[in-house]
């Protein structure tokens, strides 16, 4: 029984039956199925054992099928019966054999524990509702299907359990009651705000969370002038369910400078929590460089309130030391419990030196709330500093062309640097996409030329002088040309937002593989940025060169099925493909074969070639030698050893079979059903600060490139830290990235949860060390059409098409 098999009916998911299997019955029971496959008479047992399988994993993940048959207790014993019956067949058959003796002992016990559920649940609920009401409205508390399937994901579409239930409380006043009545009930405790996040942070890995949800809790207040460190300055109060695009428009004419791409579906507890950047981050830091002071309701059900002492109104400096006040108070948020304790955190807590953007410190030298992603506590609050806007904006878009990705790569950091040494100009944005987003969004060329480019700066010059942003702009430009590329400068605003609005659609970079795809933000010095995006650069010749292979592979398979066929019995292949036997098709075949076979040798030598650690690397393609294997990648990369399916295996093998339709379209189908699952990496980033955003679009229900592309990220990963880079700016660790934190900063963490909450109150399991995350699972656009005719709905082609472009929000998943 291999991993990636699917008997198991009703799987509509990323899952192998594998996992649903541990997930039931436990590793040990999949080991038994292995060796009873190989026992199998006429199979009926194991095809009983998967429709029970198939029915109580498609229930336990469907709030809606669980509701509707804890209503309908006719219906409910209905299935109950058939798994009984179906049970017992099992365990008849298994009389004889022990270990299918023990298999049926534990689906006996999974259909125990899953039937006892709908027994114990409506008793869970009514107590639930009994204790929760004591601190907020009943309508609040909500167990309904579509609440708790809105809120089992954020923008991942990762998921492991639902919640138990959520609560949508009407003021923060009503917090600390609940979390006491959740630690009463021995409920994990998991905030949520617009469920934008996209490291699975509140994704409940436990089935008795409840979900606090602070979407009312949408006040903002109106800027107001305060005392910082000495001056006067603009500060914005929002309460944490305020959508942070609002706050940033409250802000107006002062610049708000937490600005994630979500930044109309994202609120301030989330970003507080995650300790969110955007394009501004470049200029004026995360959003802790930005906060004033925030509230949080501690595991204990009593107020934090913590302050920034002496703010610089910039980022926090790597060399010097940070204070803040921390006051605690009772659950009724104003009598004092004690006195104020100062906080002091060296600066070198918030950022790994020499990078712009570091969240993976999450311990942060013990300070509350910021990037603990919902594990401390519950943000309710939030007081920002606001920048002053500079008189002059310019954008620049750079266009750069050629095959030597290094030249825009150079010229992208020359830019930075002469940027940061000029006087009175600011770079206030440096966003970068790469040729697979150029291609993905239909980029429209600023440049004359016909080729597209591989790579596109979009860039924001502030100053308060007209004549040094000119210049400073005009410079970009000499820099861009440099590295084979052109500059445009766009003065008035309605041409600057027509520059930034290709930036918004970077989501249509998984719009083939119906908008799922794994995305990672790493952090990369800017000095080597370069070194980079070659091994991205790399990794992308490697993955297109496998992926061919496969092809090869799919294309021999078809071929020599096709030509055994034809040895033995003409009329089998002629009724099966209505091919008609020339008198020499069998010859024909044979030449196919050769030159598959032929090129399939010359693409292994060169991947081996490129895979090689050692030095010396020769005659990989037949005509060509070279001494390492960097010069072998930068021979590819610039075009001169040309790779291409087309025109090396496609055009001979389709000239040779001209006349014979069914095959010329069964190779066809090799190409396209095999190139679906080719892995692409592809980069977008916040390149003033070097947080790369590197994404890989995948087919969720394909399992094997789902498999390929968890090794990309591996080796992603990995490089990033041997770049001296780290895991993540801004989006997080969540269940993501916790395999690839560093063990130093996971135990830091855990050690500061340990000591403000030992019960694990909040968010159990996150950030923690040992978390299980094998379990995780995403629905299937794909198969989900499958489900989607078998319960009667509607076809859901059209809507995966309409919402694979989108920026994965999160709103859309019920």
């Amino acid at each position: 029984m291999t991993d990636n098999i699917r008997e198991i009916p009703y799987n509509y998911t990323s899952y192998s039956d594998r996992e649903i299997v541990i997930r039931f019955l436990g590793e040990d029971v999949w080991d038994d199925l292995n060796v009873l496959r190989t026992q199998r008479r006429t199979g009926r047992s194991a095809r009983m054992l998967f429709e029970i399988l198939g029915d109580v994993w498609v229930i336990s993940r469907n709030p809606f099928l669980k509701n509707d048959l804890l209503k309908d207790r006719k219906r409910l014993k209905k299935i109950y019966d058939l798994h009984q019956d179906r049970l017992q067949r099992i365990q008849s058959g298994a009389s004889d054999n022990p270990r299918a003796s023990k298999v049926a002992a534990c689906i006996e016990r999974m259909l125990g524990d899953f039937y006892n559920w709908f027994e114990q649940e409506p008793k869970r609920r009514r107590k639930a509702k009994k204790v929760f009401s004591k601190y907020t409205h009943l309508n609040n508390i909500h167990f309904d299907a579509y609440t708790l399937t809105h809120s089992a994901t954020d923008a991942t579409d990762w998921r492991q359990h639902h919640p138990f239930c959520v609560l949508t409380p009407d003021s923060p006043e009503e917090i600390s009651g609940l979390i006491r009545a959740s630690r009463k009930l021995d409920l994990v405790v998991i905030p949520r705000g617009g469920g934008t996040g996209l490291c699975g942070g509140s994704v409940p890995l436990q089935d008795n969370a409840v979900m606090i949800n602070v979407e009312k809790f949408d006040h903002i207040g109106k800027v107001e002038m305060c005392e910082v460190n000495g001056s006067t300055e603009a500060t914005i109060t929002a309460q944490a369910g305020a959508v942070t695009g609002h706050v940033m428009k409250a802000s107006a004419p002062y610049v708000f400078a937490t600005d994630p791409t979500s930044l109309w579906a994202c609120t301030i507890g989330g970003n507080v929590a995650s300790n969110a950047g955007g394009k501004h981050a470049v200029i004026w830091g995360t959003c802790v460089d930005n906060l004033l002071s925030w509230k949080m309701v501690m595991p204990d059900g009593n107020w934090l309130l913590i302050e920034r002492m002496n703010h610089n109104m910039g980022k926090i400096p790597a060399d010097q030391v940070t204070e803040f006040k921390l006051s605690r108070f009772e659950a009724d948020g104003k009598t004092a419990l004690e006195e104020p304790e100062i906080l002091k955190i060296d600066g070198s807590h918030f950022r790994k030196e020499g990078l712009g953007k570091d969240v993976t410190r999450k311990a942060m030298g013990g300070l509350p709330g910021i990037q603990k992603e919902g594990t401390d506590g519950f943000i309710t609050e939030a007081t920002f500093i606001l920048h002053k806007p500079y008189d002059v904006t310019r954008t620049v878009c750079c266009e750069f062309f050629g095959q030597e990705l290094t030249l825009a790569t150079r010229a992208m950091v020359a830019i930075k640097n002469h940027v940061d040494n000029a006087e009175g100009v600011h770079l206030e944005g440096l966003e970068h996409f790469d040729e697979k987003y150029v291609k993905a969004i239909d980029y429209i060329n600023k440049s004359t030329r016909r080729e597209r480019p591989r790579v596109v700066l979009l860039i924001d010059v502030s100053g308060n002088s007209e004549t040094d942003v000119a210049k400073v702009c005009s410079d970009i430009t000499r820099i861009t040309s440099h590295g084979d590329g052109e500059g445009f400068i766009a003065v008035q605003e309605q041409d600057r937002n027509r520059f930034w609005g290709d930036r918004t659609r970077m989501a249509a970079i998984a719009k083939h593989t119906r908008a799922f795809k794994l995305n990672e933000d790493v952090v990369i010095p800017l000095p080597r940025l370069s070194e980079y995006n070659d091994y991205i650069e790399h990794l992308n010749i490697e993955m297109s060169i496998t992926n061919k292979l496969d092809v090869l592979e799919s294309i021999t398979k078809f071929l020599q099925t096709t030509h055994d066929k034809l040895t033995l019995d003409d009329a089998v292949i002629q009724t099966e493909l209505g091919v008609e036997d020339d008198g020499f098709l069998v010859d024909k075949l044979n030449e196919c074969l050769q030159v598959v076979s032929e090129r399939a040798g010359r693409w292994k030598r060169l991947l081996k070639g490129l895979d090689s650690p050692a030095v010396e690397v020769a005659d990989l393609l037949g005509d060509a030698k070279f001494d390492k294997r960097e010069d072998l990648f930068r021979v590819i990369q610039r075009g001169a050893k040309r790779i291409s399916y087309r025109v090396d295996v496609e055009a001979p093998v389709l000239d040779r079979l001209r006349g014979h339709e069914p095959l010329i379209q069964g190779v066809k189908d090799c190409h396209t059903r095999t190139l679906s699952s080719r892995i692409v990496v592809a980069t977008h980033m916040h390149a003033g600060d070097g947080n790369v955003h590197t994404n890989i679009p995948v087919n969720s229900n394909d399992y094997s490139m789902m498999k390929r592309a968890h090794h990309v990220v591996e080796l992603i990963m990995a490089k990033a830290n041997e770049l001296g880079g780290v895991i993540s700016g801004e989006h997080g660790i969540g269940i993501t990235k916790l395999a690839y934190l560093d063990k130093n900063h996971l135990n830091e963490v855990a050690e500061y949860l340990k000591g403000v909450d030992p019960d694990q109150l909040f968010n159990r399991g996150k950030l923690m060390p040992g978390t299980d995350l094998s379990l995780t699972y995403t629905p299937s656009f794909n198969l989900l059409e499958m489900e989607s005719m078998i319960l009667e709905a509607a076809d859901l082609t059209e809507l995966s098409e309409e919402i694979s472009p989108c920026l994965r929000c999160g709103k859309c998943k019920p």
